[in-house]
């Protein structure tokens, strides 16, 4: 007997309406989404009965199986012949299954069908998963994956979800667990744009996300992060990268007007003259490093585009304060020329007004505004300058005892500035200026790098963060406080603000000896 003839439970002489009407009843307990495996060998029975059946001639004698012809059997039990089976009178449920068995064989065209009906890239997809019906050896892998991936990126909601269930290469469970690996592949290559809730439809139904599965649950939700990051740069989703990146323009428009305008700036050809003009800006160069830190949690490498490289290598060196480099220099200088400029430029046009003199070149002349200019860039590249070595020397203070470079000096420095400070106090002429600023400028060096070496040793001096612009207040607060009430002259002050260096100093020092010999 026919295997397939077997495996639906007829007989050798069965014609083509029993098959039918065979592959009908077993159809009603084998579904393509309880049993995909039943389901296709039953499909594959079918077909292969029919063609058997359609091919036999009409006269040839078919004889049972040795173990048929040993069951006997009475007339009542044979089944009907094509004489006599238009007399038969069928039920009416066994009839529209008759009626239903031709759409049933085409169920998996008749599905794809609601995928997009008008895309025609989706037309081409359902001709060659129709081939795939027609011929299971037939599939082509690569086309599967492009489609899948880009109804991913492209459908609507429940059109990914349909589109899936209607796969007969999907009803296979062994082709399906291949299918899921090789997705995982594509999409580590390719990184498309997808949103995250298209992509749990997809890991949802390939089983990505099972705990006893073969992928890595942390890998997964990983390129799930990547994708939808991916999706939300690509898509201009301004809202969702705010929220990402932490921006604090102000308002929500603010926010947004902020987190467009540094997008377009990363995903542009990066030209030196542009980057320098938008680094004039205050704090625009650590506002987009704090952008590109935010969007992937610190992973600069990996970023997706029209996120440009060079432009990510730029940003993220010039808005780094503890770090020396080409973009920061370039910056800083970009800066000092600059507003030396506006400044003389304000400072001459203010004269001019006030002056109102017919001729303006008679007054800049006069006022000798190039050495204003050059006076300008020299004090504001001091103020840079100084800057500069108060970020390296509190950088180096905060550092480890172990793990900073001189240690003994490490350790003096900030008692060393102190009592420098002092003696010149003491040494100078009562109403030397130079002396005084000098005096001056070692204290605010000193407090400032004391203040900085405990909070990153030992936590806030205080117990809290106070701030720099916080710490300015109290200082000056304790100065009015002490000219009201005559406690100190401004020796006594500047004796009081060193001794406070000094606590601060020896409080963290103390602080960390106590912790090793813990």
């Amino acid at each position: 007997m026919n295997w397939a003839l077997r495996r639906l439970g007829l007989r050798a002489d069965a014609d083509e309406r029993a098959v039918k009407r065979a592959y009908a009843a077993q159809l009603k307990t084998t579904r393509p989404e309880d049993d995909p495996e039943g389901f296709q060998s039953l499909n594959e029975a079918y077909r292969a009965a029919l063609a058997w059946v359609q091919s036999r001639p009409p006269e040839a004698h078919v004889e049972d199986d040795v173990e048929d012809d040993d069951i006997p059997r009475d007339d009542a039990t044979q089944p009907p012949t094509d004489a006599n089976a238009a007399a038969i009178e069928l039920p009416a449920d066994v009839l529209a299954a008759l009626q239903d068995i031709d759409a049933q064989v085409e169920a998996a065209r008749t599905l794809l069908d609601r995928v997009q009906a008008n895309d025609t890239a989706t037309v081409g997809a359902r001709a060659r998963v129709a081939a795939q019906i027609d011929d299971a050896d037939a599939f082509d892998a690569t086309a599967f994956l492009d489609e899948l991936i880009a109804l991913a990126v492209h459908s609507r909601h429940g059109d990914l979800e349909r589109w899936l269930h209607a796969q007969p290469a999907l009803w296979s469970l062994a082709r399906k667990a291949q299918i899921g690996g090789w997705l995982v592949q594509q999409w580590h290559m390719r990184r498309p744009p997808i949103q995250a809730q298209r992509f749990d439809v997809v890991a949802d139904f390939f089983g990505l996300l099972d705990l006893n599965g073969e992928h890595d649950a942390y890998t997964i939700q990983r390129l799930r992060h990547r994708l939808h990051l991916a999706w939300e740069v690509q898509t201009k989703q301004m809202r969702a990268l705010a929220e990402r990146t932490g921006q604090d323009g102000g308002s929500v428009a603010s926010n947004l007007r902020q987190t467009a305008r540094i997008l377009r700036q990363l995903t542009r050809p990066l030209q030196w003259p542009q980057v320098l003009w938008a680094g004039l800006m205050p704090g625009y160069p650590t506002a987009v490093r704090k952008f590109l830190q935010h969007l992937d949690y610190g992973d600069l490498d990996d970023l997706p585009p029209p996120i440009r490289e060079d432009q990510i290598a730029f940003w993220d060196a010039a808005g780094d304060r503890m770090r020396l480099s080409k973009p920061r220099w370039a910056v800083s200088i970009a800066r000092l020329f600059a507003y030396s400029t506006l400044i003389t430029l304000a400072y001459a046009g203010l004269l001019t007004l006030l002056h109102r003199q017919d001729s303006a070149g008679d007054v800049l002349q006069a006022l000798s505004w190039p050495r204003f200019a050059a006076a300008t860039f020299a004090l504001l590249g001091s103020v840079w300058l100084g800057q500069l070595a108060y970020r390296c020397f509190a950088r180096w203070q905060a550092l480890a005892d172990g793990e900073a470079p001189a240690p003994r000096w490490h350790a003096a420095a900030i008692p060393l500035m102190t009592a420098l400070a002092m003696g010149l106090l003491w040494a100078a002429p009562g109403d030397g200026i130079a002396a005084g600023v000098a005096v001056g400028l070692l204290l605010v060096f000193a407090g400032m790098a004391a203040w900085v070496r405990h909070r990153e040793r030992s936590g806030p001096p205080l117990g809290r963060h106070i701030g720099f612009w916080r710490a300015i207040f109290l200082v000056l607060m304790a100065r009015t406080a002490g000219d009201a009430f005559g406690w100190y002259d401004d020796a006594g002050f500047l004796a009081l603000i060193a001794g406070a260096i000094l606590f601060v100093w020896a409080k963290d020092l103390w602080i960390q000896r106590r912790a090793r010999t813990h």
